[in-house]
């Protein structure tokens, strides 16, 4: 017992509990991205295009940019909540994606090029069907980002939406 209360000792002396881990400084690079955002348009699926509006929640939780987006169309409400993070081992960016209407998180990963994040998934189950989405991320101004989302077909990758998020005011 006095063994193990002192590795115990030993162990908890070289952590500060209550302290947040920092986000690497690749993440902290998306601090832009940071506040309340708004989008409407279309977004094109499956051959079928549905009007829709969302809403963008963005923050850093301890080394995460995290990612709450709650969708309107047209009589379903969606949400999903993703986390991205820094992997300095693989020198990328990985999002893993909690969504309300699948079963397991959908994983991505990408890089980062002249401003621009995008990420590609892997295949993920949605209701039956397997999916592979790319994401991709650009600022245009510090009120206003990009965000297309495309799918990917036998044809090659599709455009579900790439309509602008607007900061909200206020």
């Amino acid at each position: 017992m006095k063994k193990f209360a002192f590795f115990l000792a030993v162990v908890c002396s070289g952590f500060s509990f209550g302290q947040a881990v920092e986000p690497a400084p690749e993440i902290q690079a998306l601090n832009w991205m940071i506040g309340n955002w708004t989008s409407s348009g279309q977004y094109a699926m499956m051959g079928q295009k549905f009007d829709y509006t969302a809403e963008w929640a963005i923050s850093m939780e301890g080394p995460f940019l995290k990612m709450v987006n709650k969708t309107h169309f047209e009589g379903i409400d969606t949400s999903e909540t993703a986390y991205l993070y820094f992997d300095a081992e693989k020198k990328e960016y990985v999002m893993t994606t909690y969504a309300e209407f699948a079963l397991a998180p959908r994983t991505a990963r990408g890089k980062m090029e002249n401003g621009v994040l995008m990420v590609t998934s892997e295949p993920w189950d949605v209701m039956g069907t397997k999916v592979v989405g790319r994401s991709t991320f650009k600022k245009i101004s510090s009120d206003e980002f990009s965000s297309k989302l495309e799918m990917k077909s036998p044809e090659g990758w599709e455009v579900a939406t790439n309509d602008p998020l607007k900061r909200k005011k206020g």
